[in-house]
């Protein structure tokens, strides 16, 4: 199944929601499937810091969301294939 959600991710361009729904299964097992891929090295996590010109502090910063609180930006999480991931979803 991990070769599977990949292709969809990355390859089709799919949602989570969309990835979720085509292997009936929840959100959150989602999450969990994501966080084992990327503790297997297949991904790897970024911040996705629409907003602040500085770097990458905000989305790893605890207090981000005291900050941004009143303000339409939200920081959060997004997931880019390492090279391990790439090479998995190219083998046929």
């Amino acid at each position: 199944m991990l070769k599977e959600v990949l292709k969809g991710l990355y390859l089709e361009n799919l949602s989570y929601g969309e990835v979720a729904q085509r292997f009936n299964i929840s959100p959150d097992t989602l999450k969990g499937v994501m966080q084992n891929m990327e503790h297997m090295g297949y991904i790897r996590e970024i911040c996705d810091d629409g907003e602040p010109a500085a770097g990458q502090e905000c989305c790893t910063c605890p207090s981000s969301p005291a900050c941004h609180k009143w303000k339409s930006y939200h920081n959060g999480k997004k997931y880019v294939l390492t090279e391990k991931g790439d090479r998995m979803i190219s083998k046929e």
